[in-house]
């Protein structure tokens, strides 16, 4: 509650081409996203080499706008890694850029004691057990839970948050996204996860399940919402959007959080 104020980072290979991060794939639409095409957009890795990136300047920056805590995007919903993931060949180390993004910028918020989060997207374009990649991203964005494979997602999202769990330092945030049905994730097994490998990390309310922090997106709710509150998709009249009195299942009960 105290934090308040803090720099939310997008970026990745996308920034080359000026479009928003994976939904120029996902809807295309030229007037709304750019005029990018599918594969385009997947092979913009290739020229991916940020070679200014200076990570202890944008620690500087936030700290000069009063920013208490920093939240990067380490995977977006087309399923690129900015960090060296041991699960993917989609990554930053595979770009003629080769460096751990993710890394140095946690190295350089340990060195200035800013309070580092990561972004995290459920949702995975690239992932076969998310969807089936034979098909354009614009079929089956969704995902597809109802096929075998889906397992083997979910599996693939433990093996890489226990990566950014354990190797880059404290975290601060764990910060799901969603694209609705946001329940087909088995949230209980994340927010174990998350209690068990790093009990003080908050998670907010976009795997399923209500979170330590609610997001609402494109509108204000008629007053902030705090936890047992879920706030789903970006209309304000939506059921379940504007706060009440009754408390729904809570994150107390998952595993590795004493109630």
């Amino acid at each position: 509650m105290d934090a308040k104020f803090g720099m939310f980072i997008h970026w990745g290979p996308y920034s080359l081409a000026g479009v928003e991060a994976s939904w120029p794939i996902m809807r295309p639409n030229p007037k709304r996203w750019g005029p990018i095409t599918e594969k385009e957009y997947r092979r913009l890795p290739e020229r991916f080499n940020p070679v200014k990136f200076d990570p202890a300047a944008w620690v500087r920056l936030a700290r000069e706008a009063g920013q208490r805590y920093m939240v990067f995007t380490t995977k977006h919903h087309d399923g690129f890694c900015m960090f060296d993931s041991s699960y993917t060949s989609y990554k930053i180390t595979n770009t003629p850029y080769g460096k751990d993004i993710v890394a140095q910028l946690a190295e350089a918020c340990r060195g200035a004691r800013m309070p580092l989060g990561f972004y995290y997207s459920p949702p995975d374009m690239n992932h076969p057990g998310f969807r089936d990649t034979s098909l354009p991203a614009a079929v089956n964005w969704q995902g597809e839970p109802e096929r075998p494979e889906w397992f083997l997602y979910l599996d693939y999202m433990e093996a890489q948050l226990r990566e950014l769990l354990t190797r880059y330092g404290p975290v601060f945030v764990v910060w799901f996204d969603g694209l609705g049905d946001q329940e087909k994730y088995d949230g209980l097994r994340f927010i174990g996860l998350i209690r068990d490998l790093s009990p003080a990390t908050l998670v907010n309310n976009r795997i399923g399940l209500p979170g330590d922090f609610e997001t609402p997106e494109q509108f204000l709710p008629r007053r902030i919402p705090t936890r047992g509150v879920r706030l789903v998709g970006v209309n304000p009249d939506q059921p379940g959007n504007q706060p009440s009195d009754e408390v729904p299942r809570s994150i107390d009960s998952a595993p590795g959080r004493p109630a």
